[in-house]
Parts: C-alpha cells; sequence; structure tokens
C-alpha cells in the first residue's frame, strides 16, 4: 500500500496512528518517553470500559502519574476503539509495583470485572517521541482531534525513511505552513520498525486548508513517491476524538 494514496488531503506523512500521542496533555510538555494503550471495546460494553479506566486512573493519580490523555476513533477507522496514552518516566520505574498494586481489592476485582465484560482485546506499546523528526511550535491550546498514522518500514530501511523525513518531508511542510507534526519510534509492543504519527486539529474544518500532498512536495512529489515505495511496508490512518472524561491532569 503506497503511503502517499493515504494521505489524501492531508500532507504526506501528516496523518496518523494514535493521538495527539506525543503532544501536550492540556499543556503538559511532550513526554520522552510513553506508554500507548489500545482497546477494542465490545458493542455494549463502553459503559463498563469507562468505569474501568476510572478505577485504573485513580490508581495512576495515586503513583504520581501527572496526567493521562484518552481518545477514541472517529468517523474513519476502527469503530469501538479507545488509547489511552501515559507519560514514562524511565525504564526504571518497570522495576517498582505499577501503579495498579496500589488499589484496594474491592477495586480491582471490580477493574477486572467490568474490562473483561467490555474489552474485546488490548495492545500495549512503548513509544519514543523524536523531535529531529518533527514540529512543534511549543504549547499550543488544547486541540480535540488528530489525525494518525501507523507506518512500519521495511527491513533495514529504517535510516533511509528517517532522512526521507528529514530532507524532503519536513522542510516542505513547514514552508506549506504546517506547525504541529508528531513523529514517535516504537520500540517495544509492535512491529519492528514501526512509527506513530499525529497531526492534531482543533475542528474538521481545518482539513479543509490543507494542501495536497502534490502541492505541498510539488516537483519533489515523483521523488517521494518512489522512497515511500522504497522503505514503506505497510501504513494505516484513523482520526481520533479526545474522551477527556476518560483522562486527567493533575498539574
Amino acid at each position: 500500500m503506497k503511503l502517499g494514496s493515504l494521505l489524501g488531503k492531508s500532507c504526506a506523512l501528516a496523518g496518523a496512528v494514535t493521538l495527539m500521542m506525543a503532544g501536550e496533555a492540556m499543556g503538559q510538555p511532550v513526554p520522552d518517553l510513553m506508554r500507548i494503550s489500545y482497546y477494542k471495546v465490545k458493542a455494549g460494553g463502553t459503559y463498563d470500559f469507562a468505569e474501568g479506566i476510572k478505577l485504573v486512573n485513580e490508581a495512576y493519580k495515586k503513583s504520581g502519574t501527572p496526567w493521562r490523555r484518552a481518545w477514541s476513533a472517529t468517523l474513519f477507522g476502527q469503530t469501538f476503539t479507545g488509547v489511552l496514552v501515559t507519560p514514562v518516566k524511565n525504564f526504571a520505574q518497570f522495576d517498582s509495583p505499577g501503579p495498579m498494586s496500589g488499589m484496594s481489592t474491592a477495586d480491582n476485582i471490580k477493574f477486572q470485572t467490568v474490562m473483561r465484560s467490555a474489552v474485546e482485546e488490548s495492545r500495549h506499546v512503548l513509544a519514543r517521541f523524536a523531535p529531529e523528526l518533527s514540529i512543534i511550535p511549543g504549547p499550543l491550546p488544547q486541540k480535540t482531534h488528530a489525525r494518525m498514522m501507523t507506518v512500519v518500514v521495511k527491513p533495514g530501511k529504517n535510516l533511509e525513511f528517517e532522512e526521507m523525513i528529514k530532507t524532503m518531508l519536513l522542510p516542505a511542510l513547514k514552508q506549506a505552513g504546517i506547525t504541529d507534526y508528531r513523529v514517535n519510534r516504537v520500540l517495544l509492543g509492535s512491529a519492528v520498525g514501526e512509527y506513530i504519527i499525529v497531526m492534531p486539529f482543533a475542528k474538521w474544518a481545518d482539513v479543509d486548508t490543507l494542501p495536497t500532498t502534490e502541492k505541498i512536495l510539488g516537483s519533489s512529489y515523483k521523488a517521494y513517491l518512489a522512497k515511500v515505495a522504497e522503505t514503506v511496508d505497510r501504513a494505516e490512518t484513523q482520526t481520533m476524538t479526545t474522551s477527556p472524561e476518560l483522562g486527567y491532569v493533575t498539574q
């Protein structure tokens, strides 16, 4: 699947998987590491899912985690998909009992019960923000939507893929006035060579003003498509909307 064909009216590669995932959470700085949790919720299970997440959030608050941000797939993508993003201080934190170890027995049983009835499947990955591949203008007002892309590059093509972003894509995006473009490398829990690319936006009308990939790249468009074909194994896009009732901010 060619990446260029997935982008439509969005900027090439400016779209994608998960959520201002590497973005500010209501003014919070971009974290270096983050745990991204994907949940496929059963039809009719949204209430129980929300109850389970709220229990987990209380445990994370008590453990000192400053924020968690929640998103759900809307309009375009797999329905009943929820995503939660949690900042990770360092790898050493996983040597200690996790936040849920502080839950009461009653809350733990309730959590296990409601999530078992509500969730069809789940997946958790660890990602690292790549500032050298991103455009971050500084703290921005919270944006409620995001176009997200998951890209898996071909074996041994990571450096070429990243060089394409640096030398071909980022200069063109900046020249086109794109001010928010976030790239994350997935380190653990998923395919080798996976990237999460996110473009947040405040309202759907903003997407109407985005120029096409071909217009952004101009005479470099064909060379860009050729480089995509050389480096990218597969890519998938979806759109997400924030679910503030399933997240929190303490600072």
